[in-house]
């Protein structure tokens, strides 16, 4: 019999997890717009998308400092917590329990190392686009890795913790967290 994780921690993870998410997701939507713009924005031909684009960068740091700040609990508390669980189960989904834990935790590390300096390029990049300069808001590629492999992690741990034999919603995001750590691993190691 696993040890119970506490709903409490759950919870927290499923938290972090939704918010690296989001990081990603915003990530996409100004880096989409760089992709398919001339890079520059007239302030008189569209304002408002001018003011959305730094909301979405103001968003971006709000979102990275509150991942950077849980490093504490990323890193000793829930691994700790739901060690055991994971251990038990985690070999019947073909995964490696250590590389896991280790690849989690290198990305929270990389998270909370770099996450003020990210925000100051993102905040650098909002200031040119305010001038109506080069849009260039996305993630570093190691960063936007080191959130890929976290949110992936966190699945995969959520996904094993909550439910074994795992229903099929919990199987999906066990599937997607694989995926992810495995996409985000290479860049974040870059």
């Amino acid at each position: 019999m696993t040890q119970r994780v506490p709903v409490a921690a759950q919870r927290e993870a499923s938290q972090i997890s939704t918010e690296g998410l989001h990081l990603l997701q915003l990530d996409d939507i100004w880096s989409t717009q760089q992709q398919d713009e001339d890079h520059y924005i007239d302030h008189e031909e569209d304002p408002d998308r001018q003011a959305s684009l730094m909301g979405v960068g103001e968003a971006m740091i709000e979102v990275l400092h509150s991942i950077a700040g849980k490093h504490d609990f990323l890193t000793r508390e829930y691994p700790s917590l739901a060690y055991d669980a994971v251990y038990q189960n985690l070999h019947q989904y073909g995964i490696d329990n250590g590389e896991l834990w280790d690849r989690m935790k290198a990305s929270v590390e990389y998270i909370t190392d770099h996450a003020g300096e990210e925000a100051e390029r993102i905040q650098q990049q909002m200031q040119e686009l305010g001038r109506g300069g080069m849009i260039a808001g996305d993630l570093s590629q190691r960063m936007r890795g080191a959130v890929t492999v976290l949110v992936g992690a966190l699945l995969v741990v959520g996904s094993i913790v909550t439910a074994v034999p795992a229903p099929p919603v919990s199987a999906g995001f066990l599937a997607l967290g694989v995926t992810m750590v495995n996409l985000g691993w290479p860049d974040l190691v870059a």
